[in-house]
């Protein structure tokens, strides 16, 4: 074999080593996606479950408090079936929401939420994608680990995941989506939220109609109890009242929906809220406003 044969062979050799190393480069690529795909599904999967398991068991803790109001206005038929009708329409917004987290079957007591709770549970051993390179991919690799770890922590022992980690977890999962899977992400939360909003509506307003009206004042007092325990409920989960009643008008938090004349309120100055109709909320953390309040200013 002459010379430039064998010069031949060795191009044909480096030649043949290049299309290898690609072909093993590309795959390597495929695993390492399809791996990655396996990952963001089980974590889709994960926060999913987070949110139905918390979602009964604030429904759980809101009917508790509309039996307690009920009790108490037992001796009136037309307040109890009032309250009824309210226990009623929980269990239609909640069966819907519950069917947006994706929950088509659902129970809406104990034993459905322990469902759920064995399944996020079974949810061990996630497979997470191998990270070559130290950083910040570790480090998020590392707090994913960590925030998972916590919500099971929080279900094994019957408690809610707290609302930091579930907006820690689904931050995580916004770093693994493109934008039409982050906007389903989004609105996930949002379904969440405001659900639990509109059942402390229901009680709020609840609470409005007996202060309008004579009657006994410890009905009025309990209400008022129950009222309480959904806003500490709230706090809880990272959720504050903004503070309207009596306030300046503020565009920024408030809607305004009516005014009273001022001549007609001696005690409230011009321009501040006489009457809150339905209370706002934001986050604690960072003050981001949830909704606005709807009030009735002085004029």
């Amino acid at each position: 074999m002459n010379k430039d044969d064998q010069e031949q062979l060795k191009v044909i050799d480096l030649v043949k080593k290049k299309e290898d190393f690609e072909v093993e480069a590309n795959q390597k690529q495929k695993d390492c996606s399809s791996e990655m795909e396996e990952v963001q599904q089980d974590l889709q999967s994960f926060y999913r479950l987070t949110l139905q398991y918390n979602t009964i068991s604030i429904y759980l803790i809101f009917c508790d408090y509309f039996i307690e109001v009920r009790n108490v206005f037992q001796p009136s038929v037309e307040w109890v079936g009032a309250i009824k009708k309210s226990e009623m329409q929980l269990i239609d917004q909640y069966t819907s929401a519950l069917k947006q987290l994706g929950r088509e079957e659902v129970t809406l007591t104990i034993e459905g939420q322990t469902d759920i709770k064995e399944e996020l549970m079974r949810l061990v051993k996630m497979p997470t994608p191998e990270i070559p390179e130290k950083g910040e991919e570790q480090a998020a690799s590392t707090n994913l680990e960590e925030i998972i770890g916590a919500i099971k922590d929080d279900v094994k022992k019957g408690n809610r995941a707290t609302f930091k980690m579930i907006q820690e977890l689904q931050a995580q999962l916004d770093s693994l989506m493109d934008e039409d899977e982050k906007e389903e992400g989004n609105t996930l939360d949002d379904v969440y939220i405001q659900t639990l909003l509109n059942t402390f509506d229901q009680l709020d307003q609840i609470l409005q109609s007996v202060e309008k009206v004579d009657i006994d004042e410890t009905w009025k007092e309990s209400v008022q109890i129950a009222v309480n325990n959904a806003l500490r409920l709230l706090s809880e989960m990272g959720i504050e009242e903004v503070p309207a009643l009596h306030h300046m008008f503020d565009g920024k938090v408030m809607e305004s929906i009516g005014a009273v004349p001022a001549d007609s309120e001696t005690e409230i100055e011009q321009y501040h809220v006489h009457t809150v109709a339905q209370r706002g909320f934001r986050y604690v953390d960072n003050q981001e406003l949830i909704r606005k309040a709807r009030v009735i200013t002085i004029s």
